[in-house]
């Protein structure tokens, strides 16, 4: 199984930087390139601005002019697909292409076809450095309780006592 490299794109100078630095790592590891545009799902924009059925297929229609453009100028050797999806939120939908990612990077053949226990090094070291990094926050949050509860600058502090 190849494995899937998942880039979120914008149509922006920095959009088109990661879809570039992806098809590198795409064409590294052979794997499938996938360009994702995330857009609100219909009726969560802002009260400001009504929901109207026009404005919604226009920026659908205008996600996908954007895929196909950044698509086309990826490199032609290279699997890749172009992607909208829609979210009540952003977080949302990047905590599920996490939980994919995290399933395919289980199968020792995603990245480098090595394994630890059966189990694919790229997840043995994602769920690794995750893992510390719960040990440290909690080591902190014993260590330093007051930043943890607010204490060491309220929120409301004025810019000129803030720290830098």
């Amino acid at each position: 199984m190849p494995g899937a490299v998942v880039v979120g794109y914008t149509a922006t100078d920095a959009g088109a930087d990661a879809a570039a630095l992806g098809a590198r790592l795409a064409r590294s590891l052979g794997a499938v390139l996938h360009l994702v545009i995330v857009l609100p799902s219909e009726g969560t924009r802002s009260a400001a601005v009504p929901p109207e059925r026009a404005y919604e297929d226009h920026i659908r229609r205008q996600a996908k002019e954007w895929l196909e453009d950044a698509v086309v100028r990826l490199p032609q050797e290279l699997t890749r697909t172009g992607h909208v999806r829609f979210g009540e939120s952003f977080g949302a939908i990047l905590a599920v292409l996490f939980v994919t990612t995290l399933i395919d990077s289980m199968d020792p053949a995603y990245g480098s076809g090595s394994n630890i226990g059966g189990l694919g090094l790229v997840f043995v070291l994602g769920v690794g450095i995750i893992v510390i990094g719960i040990v440290v926050m909690i080591w902190q949050s014993i260590r330093r309780p007051a930043f943890f509860r607010g204490e060491t600058l309220g929120v409301d502090a004025p810019p000129s006592a803030r720290r830098r």
